[in-house]
């Protein structure tokens, strides 16, 4: 009896997380492109089609040596793209995605060679495999190398590595930003 329900818990528990996460294809030294499945796709889109004052930032060659961080962190596993995480972040049992957008103004962020302000959107996942955007944090007085995901303390970073960073964390009921800080 005990086997018979903890098998209905475990298809119960696999049932409620179908969706998929996107994936990474790896298309030159420290370069990657993101794969959606078709809903995220379609989630992207939509948002990209109401706020067409912001890019979708894949890469950011500013000048900065630090493709060397990132395929290290990339063949860690401690990242899972560079402008880019996945996971459960709000605990529902649904997959949700964290995207990097920007638009360049250089009187809103003079730190980054293009004026970049960063907008972080969390796509959250629901059961009928549609996703609804969320404009989290956008980040004006710096320049982001790089997001990564802590999945044992749901915890997404977004930082200039060894300068500064920022988090993003699930918190009563909210999501809870705390600002880049650093030198």
């Amino acid at each position: 009896m005990r086997a018979i329900i903890s098998l209905i818990v475990l298809c119960t528990t696999l049932s409620a997380s179908t969706q998929d996460f996107p994936r990474v294809v790896k298309t030159g030294y420290a370069k990657y492109d993101i794969v959606f499945s078709e809903a995220q796709q379609n989630a992207v889109n939509e948002f990209q089609a109401n706020n067409k004052k912001l890019t979708l930032l894949i890469d950011d060659d500013y000048g900065a040596n630090i493709d060397g961080d990132i395929e290290a962190y990339m063949e860690q596993g401690l990242m899972q793209h560079r402008y880019a995480a996945w996971g459960d972040f709000n605990k529902d049992s649904f997959g949700d995605f964290m995207l990097v957008y920007v638009y360049a103004d250089l009187s809103e962020n003079s730190y980054h060679p293009k004026g970049y302000v960063y907008n972080l959107v969390i796509f959250e996942g629901y059961e009928n495999e549609s996703y609804t955007p969320t404009m989290i944090h956008k980040e004006k007085s710096g320049i982001i190398d790089g997001i990564t995901y802590d999945k044992a303390n749901n915890v997404i970073i977004f930082s200039n590595f060894d300068v500064a960073g920022g988090s993003i964390e699930w918190l009563d009921n909210k999501y809870k930003v705390t600002e880049m800080i650093g030198d």
